[in-house]
């Protein structure tokens, strides 16, 4: 087996041009890892469902409240209603949530999980206990659909029974 000169080496890190390829490339190969890491976390995308509906955490029962002011994150604000739900959509794990009531102000800063896609805030549960997350934020399981039906879709598009 011949032996290999130092100029014909795979790495030869004695050349200068060399070692100067080997450190911009290894840096921008780098760069490209971090810059894919932050745009995962900055562009995580949230369905937030906020929800003015009668609630039961713990055996306590919490009551829709009616007219209430809501901005979440830098959206615009709306009036909700009693038995009424809405949804936004949140980019990023950072959020705030402000809601107006009978003259009082609640308003909360908040991470959301990312392994959250799907959530629901109640915002009674968010008046009556502003400062419990894990209480008025909920993650909501994707739907899964259940194929053990009886009926059967035929090759025309209708159901046969």
């Amino acid at each position: 087996m011949p032996k290999m000169s130092s100029s014909k080496a795979l790495f030869n890190f004695s050349n200068k041009v060399f070692r100067r390829r080997f450190i911009i490339r290894t840096v921008v190969a780098v760069l490209i890892i971090v810059l894919g890491i932050v745009m995962f976390f900055i562009g995580k995308n949230h369905i937030v469902h906020l929800s003015n509906i009668k609630t039961t955490i713990d055996g306590v029962e919490y009551k829709p409240v009616d007219n209430i002011s809501v901005k979440f994150d830098k959206n615009k604000t709306f009036t909700s209603y009693a038995d009424f739900s809405d949804e936004v959509s949140a980019v990023g794990s950072k959020h705030s949530l402000r809601v107006e009531y009978n003259g009082n102000v609640y308003e909360k800063k908040f991470k959301i999980p990312h392994s959250y896609r799907n959530v629901i805030i109640s915002l009674p549960v968010f008046i009556k206990d502003t400062d419990n997350v894990d209480k008025w934020l909920t993650q909501i399981n994707d739907v899964v659909v259940d194929d053990s039906s009886d009926e059967e879709m035929s090759e025309t598009g209708e159901f046969d029974m």
